[in-house]
């Protein structure tokens, strides 16, 4: 089955593999659907909807397989309507971001807290707080998440020159927090608490 898998990023940049939630479908594509369905209409009728039941039955994008289906879904962090957790438990599915370790339990405290959390989130949020509590000592820098086990690891991060197997963090990769927080600060979105 696949699985989200969750790193700590230590102090000199080497990604450590800390645990795992089972099931990627309900880590961020259950994310995706779920922003997806709240603010988002649907696509119209389902092609191959025959009853009235079908007819109304809510038509994804991600039945589409378009990049630019799901890019609608993507962009979604930047969309005003979201509140912040929303925002927050989106942007943290997004290739090549990190969690700071300062943000870990902002983060943890999204998945958890959401009105569409489930178990695989729940697991990731534990996993965080783990890695939090671990990296009091100041070893850990951050965490980075492959959002589904099936896509390589290494198509993500930097490996060791040695090919020892070492993966390392990439410096191209931005805070999902940061991120954020600048979008919020030059007025392009509101930290939005509400529903």
């Amino acid at each position: 089955m696949s699985r989200v898998e969750i790193y700590k990023i230590n102090k000199d940049k080497r990604l450590k593999w800390v645990g795992d939630a089972n099931n990627a479908w309900l880590g961020c594509m259950h994310i995706w659907c779920s922003l997806e369905e709240k603010y988002l209409p649907s696509l119209g009728i389902k092609p191959w909807a025959k009853t009235e039941e079908e007819k109304k039955e809510y038509y994804s994008r991600t039945c589409m397989g378009d990049k630019d289906a799901y890019q609608e879904i993507w962009s979604l962090y930047k969309d005003p309507r979201l509140n912040w957790n929303d925002r927050i438990c989106m942007m943290s599915t997004l290739d090549n971001l990190y969690i700071e370790y300062k943000d870990i339990p902002e983060v943890a405290n999204a998945y958890e807290t959401v009105e569409f959390s489930n178990d695989n989130m729940k697991k990731q949020a534990e996993i965080m707080r783990q890695i939090y509590e671990e990296g009091k000592d100041g070893s850990v820098i951050g965490i980075f998440k492959n959002e589904n086990s099936v896509c390589s690891i290494y198509d993500f991060c930097d490996c060791d020159p040695d090919d020892n197997g070492i993966l390392f963090m990439r410096d191209s990769w931005d805070s999902v927090m940061s991120e954020l927080r600048t979008l919020r600060d030059n007025n392009y979105i509101e930290n939005n608490d509400g529903d």
